[in-house]
C-alpha cells in the first residue's frame, strides 16, 4: 500500500522544501506494506511537448531529491522520458548503492533538523551499520563570511555587471558563487568574464589556466572554460570576451590557489545569449555574485554517539562510491545550499576481515619487473597496482592474479612502486607493503649544441644527477646537457626535481619532448629556475624560441609532468604529484611522432657547471584503453579491457564540448561492461574512460 503525502509535486525547490516535513511527519506511519509516497521523480526530461523540457531542479537539487525518497524509503517513481535520457540522470537513477537505501532499509527516521540543516539515518539490515543522508536545505550561503557580494543584477541593471576586485593575499582558496536574484533559478545564465589572477608585480594569470577543485552549475552542467554556458563567446550588455567562465545559477566553483597571487579580478554579469533563442525570458534572469577565501558551504556534523555507534566508523560515500575512511567520534562535511550526501557507517568491529599481502618483491629484468608475495590465507584472487611515487595515486595493471607472482611486461623508464591487494567474495584486504623497482633501459645521455665545459649524467639507484654547461636554451639555438630516451607516439614525462645548484636566476632543469639532437631542434620544456617555472618552446626546427606561461619561483623539491597528445602539448606543475597545477594553455607543435623524451638541464653560464638532482623520473607512454560497442534490441552495450576495471566510464551529448561537459556513469568503476538505452530521439553519444 502507498499514498500520496502531498499535491502534485514538480520541479520547483520550494516543492521540495515541504517536502522534508511531510516525510519526516509520516514516519509513524512507513514499514512493511505501507509506504508514504512523496510522488513521483521529476527528473530528466519531463515535458516533452515544451522547448523547455528540462527539469528545472539544478544538479545537486535532484541529488538531494533522490536521497530523500531513498533514506525515507518513498517509492521511486521515474515522472521523465526514459527513451530521451541524458548520462547524468541516468547515473542518478542506477546507482545501486543509493537505490539498495530505498530498497532495503529499515528503521527509517529524521535524526535532527536544526536551521534547515537536516540529518536522517536507517538502519541496514543484518548489520550494526547506518545509513546516513546530510542534507543543507538552506538557501543562504553564509554571506558574513563573503569577500565579495554583488547587488542583484538583472537585465534592467545599468551594464548589467559588476567589476569584482578582491584581496587574496595569503589565501589557499577561492570560491565563486552565483545564486538567484529573487526569481527562482529560471535562466541564470551568469559569466566570470576576464576572471584572473594578479601578482604584486602587475602581471596575471586567466583563472581558467588553473584547474578546478570542483565545480558546480545549476544547468547543463559543468561550468565552461571561455565560452558561455551554452558554448557561445562570452557577451555581456553586446561586448565579447575572450576568456573567463560560463555558468549558470546556483554555481559554485572552488578553486586551490597558488601561491603568489595577490587579487582576483573579473567582471560578472548576465550573459546575452538567452536574449536570442528565449526573449521572453528577459525579464527573468536575475542573479548575484559572491566570492569567498573560505568555504561558503554549510558543514552539517553527525555524532557517532546519536547513531549508538561508540566506536570508529569506516564511511562510504554511497553517490561517488569511494570510502572516505575511518573516523572517531562524529562525521562532518560542508554542503553548498541545497546539497546534500548519501552515506553509510560501518563500525570497524562489523568490517570483513582479510589479511593484506606481505613480502612483496620486485626484480628488474631489462624492461620488466617480476613481482613475488606471500599467500594470504582465503584469497581468491590478487589486485596488482603500480604508482609513480610511494602512497600513489596507483593505477591497477592486473586483476584476477589467482597466484601469488606477475610480471609487469614493457614497464616505461622510471622509478615504479608496487602494491598488491588480496580479494575475496567481492571484499578488499588493506594494500600490502609497497615494493619499489627502477627500470633504466634504452637512457642516453649527451651534451647539445656548443658548451664550453663537457657535461655528465650519473644515474644512482633512480636518483639522476645531471651536471650541464652551457649557455641557454633558447633563441634560434641551445647548450645544455640531455638525458633522454626516444619515444613513439603519445607519452606523459613525470619527474621531481629534488635540488638545484641555483648558480644563475636563469639556470635551467626541467622535462621535455625533443624532435632531435641538434642545437636548433624544435622542442616543448618544462622547467624550474630559481627564478620562475616556466613553460618554453621552439615551435619550428631553427625557429626562435617562446615563453608559454611562467610560474612565479619555488623551492624544491618540485613536480614536473609534460603530456604529449597528438601534436598538443600539455604542462602541470605540483608541490605534491598529487595537486597539479596546469601551466598556461597546451601548446600546438607540429613533433613528429618519434621523439626524444628526457631531463634536460643548463647552466645558463659560459663558465660555471650546474648540476640538478632529479628523482622519481618515469616516461609513460598513453596507455588509455579503448571503449568498444554493439547495438542491437534497443540496447547499447559497451565494454573495455577487464584490465581497466575500476576506471569511470563517461559520457556525454555535446560533441563541441568534448573537453569538459564528461559525466561519470555510475557502477562503472565495478565492472568493464555497461550497457545503455537507445532510442530514435537519443541523438549522438560520446563515451571515454578516466581513471578514477
Amino acid at each position: 500500500n502507498q499514498w500520496r503525502v502531498s499535491d502534485d509535486f514538480w520541479d520547483v525547490w520550494s516543492t521540495l522544501y515541504e517536502q522534508f516535513k511531510r516525510l519526516h511527519d509520516w514516519t509513524p506511519y512507513r514499514g512493511p506494506g505501507y509506504w508514504p509516497d512523496g510522488d513521483m521523480l521529476p527528473l530528466g526530461n519531463i515535458r516533452t511537448m515544451q522547448a523547455d523540457n528540462w527539469t528545472r531542479f539544478t544538479t545537486n537539487e535532484q541529488r538531494t531529491l533522490l536521497t530523500t525518497w531513498c533514506i525515507a524509503r518513498s517509492p521511486l517513481i521515474m515522472g521523465g522520458h526514459l527513451p530521451n535520457n541524458d548520462a547524468f540522470t541516468l547515473s542518478l537513477l542506477t546507482n545501486q548503492e543509493v537505490i539498495a537505501v530505498n530498497q532495503a532499509s529499515a528503521n527509517n527516521r529524521q535524526l535532527f533538523r536544526q536551521n534547515d540543516a537536516i540529518a536522517w539515518t536507517a538502519d541496514v539490515p543484518a548489520s550494526t551499520a547506518k545509513y546516513v543522508a546530510l542534507i543543507n536545505a538552506s538557501d543562504d550561503f553564509n554571506e558574513s563570511t563573503a569577500a565579495f557580494a554583488s547587488s542583484v543584477i538583472t537585465r534592467s541593471t545599468s551594464g548589467r555587471a559588476t567589476n569584482i576586485v578582491v584581496n587574496i593575499a595569503g589565501a589557499t582558496k577561492l570560491y565563486l558563487v552565483v545564486t538567484d536574484g529573487g526569481d527562482y533559478y529560471g535562466w541564470d545564465h551568469a559569466d566570470w568574464a576576464l576572471a584572473r589572477l594578479m601578482r604584486s608585480d602587475g602581471s596575471s594569470n586567466r583563472l581558467g589556466n588553473l584547474t578546478w577543485a570542483s565545480a558546480t552549475s545549476g544547468w547543463n552542467p559543468p561550468p565552461k572554460i571561455n565560452t558561455s554556458i551554452e558554448g557561445n563567446a562570452l557577451t555581456i550588455n553586446g561586448t565579447s570576451y575572450t576568456y573567463g567562465i560560463g555558468t549558470h545559477a546556483a554555481s559554485v566553483i572552488e578553486y586551490d590557489l597558488p601561491a603568489g597571487y595577490t587579487e582576483f579580478r573579473a567582471l560578472a554579469g548576465l550573459d546575452d545569449e538567452i536574449n536570442a533563442t528565449v526573449p521572453a525570458a528577459a525579464t527573468n534572469a536575475t542573479i548575484r555574485f559572491l566570492v569567498f577565501t573560505n568555504t561558503p558551504a554549510r558543514t552539517i556534523d553527525v555524532s557517532f554517539a546519536s547513531l549508538g555507534l561508540n566506536e570508529p566508523v569506516v564511511v562510504r560515500d554511497l553517490w561517488t562510491q569511494q570510502d572516505l575512511g575511518t573516523f572517531t567520534n562524529s562525521f562532518a562535511r560542508p554542503f553548498a545550499s541545497h546539497a546534500s550526501g548519501l552515506y553509510k557507517f560501518t563500525p570497524v568491529s562489523a568490517l570483513p576481515k582479510i589479511g593484506a599481502p606481505q613480502n612483496l618483491r620486485a626484480t628488474v629484468q631489462s624492461n620488466q619487473v617480476a613481482l613475488t608475495w606471500s599467500a594470504v590465507a582465503g584469497a581468491e584472487s590478487y589486485t596488482v597496482n603500480r604508482a609513480i611515487r610511494s602512497a600513489g595515486p596507483f593505477d591497477t595493471v592486473a586483476t584476477g592474479v589467482t597466484g601469488t607472482n606477475f610480471t609487469d611486461l614493457a614497464v616505461p623508464n622510471g622509478n615504479w612502486f608496487y602494491s598488491v591487494i588480496a580479494r575475496q567474495s567481492g571484499l578488499a584486504s588493506a594494500p600490502s607493503p609497497e615494493a619499489s623497482a627502477f627500470v633504466e633501459t634504452a637512457w642516453d645521455t649527451l651534451d647539445i649544441g656548443a658548451v664550453q665545459q663537457e657535461g655528465n649524467t650519473v644515474l644512482n639507484e633512480g636518483t639522476f644527477q645531471i651536471g650541464a654547461a652551457g649557455s641557454d636554451i633558447w633563441n634560434t639555438g641551445d647548450a645544455f646537457r640531455f638525458a633522454f630516451t626516444p619515444m613513439t607516439g603519445d607519452a606523459t614525462l613525470i619527474a621531481r626535481v629534488r635540488q638545484q645548484s641555483g648558480n644563475d636566476p636563469w639556470e635551467k632543469a626541467g622535462v621535455m619532448f625533443r624532435e632531435s639532437t641538434n642545437a636548433n631542434s624544435a622542442h616543448a620544456f618544462l622547467l624550474l629556475a630559481p627564478s620562475a617555472v616556466s613553460f618554453q618552446y621552439r615551435a619550428t626546427t631553427g625557429g626562435g624560441s617562446s615563453s608559454s606561461t611562467n610560474f612565479p619561483a619555488v623551492p624544491t623539491p618540485y613536480w614536473l609532468r609534460l603530456s604529449r597528445r597528438g601534436n598538443q602539448f600539455t604542462a602541470h606543475h605540483s608541490t605534491n604529484a598529487t595537486d597539479w597545477i596546469q601551466l598556461g594553455p597546451p601548446l600546438t607543435l607540429a613533433m613528429s611522432a618519434m621523439a626524444l623524451a628526457g631531463l634536460a638541464v643548463t647552466a645558463h653560464s659560459s663558465t660555471t657547471l650546474g648540476t640538478a638532482f632529479f628523482d622519481q623520473v618515469s616516461i609513460r607512454p598513453d596507455t588509455s584503453p579503448i571503449v568498444s560497442h554493439t547495438v542491437g534490441n534497443g540496447q547499447l552495450q559497451l565494454f573495455w579491457p577487464a584490465t581497466h576495471t575500476g576506471w569511470w566510464l563517461e559520457a556525454q551529448t555535446n560533441f563541441a564540448g568534448l573537453g569538459t561537459n564528461w559525466l561519470s556513469i555510475a557502477n562503472s568503476t565495478v565492472t568493464n561492461r555497461i550497457f545503455a538505452v537507445t532510442g530514435a530521439t537519443q541523438g549522438g553519444m560520446f563515451f571515454r574512460l578516466r581513471h578514477p
